[in-house]
């Protein structure tokens, strides 16, 4: 599929949002799926290639624009994607994924996100709040800092205009953040989550990260089949 990068932007500290312009075509997917980019004739190269997969961090409403958030490296594909000329061209293939929202949960369900995993959520909750969709979510986001948090004031918007949304931020070494400071643990969740026993678990990112907080809902006899994760990986 044909495309072209539209518009990028910081949304946190070496953090870009990347709008990419399908052309006049459409696209469908679930929230929470991924794609593969592929930059044409990068300006930058290395034995990884020149394609990489992102989650899709806009909202399956949106047709005809596909967004994905990325934290900036050194890496030759990064430093591509963030100097390339908007108008470049670039190719989408592979939207693929089971990392999606239940449409339908009698349950609650449990986000929970470590610093660039936000990204698979920002598309789930974006396409939760224009449906109305009648579920009960809570996101418990972790970063470093407030400063490389991404996406926090529509994460707030949302929850403002969705009473079965609850957003609980924490920062684990921010001197000038007040608020929760914790990693998010067994005793984290439980504090948080009245319904924890009965809840369908979604985990994303850094690989450490994820392994952690799936051994964690594991000590609350958490049921394996009730976890869903989606590990990312730096690049």
């Amino acid at each position: 599929m044909k495309a072209i990068i539209k518009k990028r932007e910081l949304i946190a500290r070496d953090t870009i949002l990347v709008s990419l312009d399908l052309l006049g075509e459409t696209v469908s997917f679930k929230p929470g799926q991924y794609l593969k980019l592929v930059l044409l004739n990068p300006p930058y190269s290395d034995d990884k290639g020149n394609s990489r997969t992102f989650s899709i961090s806009s909202s399956p409403v949106q047709k005809n624009i596909l967004e994905i958030a990325t934290r900036l490296s050194g890496s030759a594909f990064k430093k591509s994607l963030n100097e390339m000329p908007l108008g470049t061209p670039v190719e989408i293939t592979n939207i693929n994924g089971v990392f999606i929202l239940p449409q339908n949960s009698q349950v609650p369900i449990v986000m929970i996100a470590g610093g660039i995993g936000i990204t698979p959520f920002r598309s789930m909750l974006k396409f939760y709040s224009e449906n109305h969709l009648d579920l009960k979510i809570f996101l418990l986001y972790s970063n470093r800092d407030r400063a490389s948090a991404a996406f926090i004031n529509e994460l707030r918007q949302i929850e403002k205009d969705n009473p079965g949304f609850k957003l609980i931020l924490t920062m684990t070494d921010d001197p000038a953040w007040s608020g929760e400071n914790r990693r998010i643990d067994s005793q984290f969740v439980k504090d948080y989550i009245k319904e924890w026993q009965d809840s369908l678990y979604f985990v994303a990112g850094p690989p450490v990260m994820v392994k952690a907080v799936y051994e964690e809902l594991l000590k609350l006899a958490i049921k394996p089949e009730n976890i869903k994760y989606e590990e990312f990986i730096g690049y």
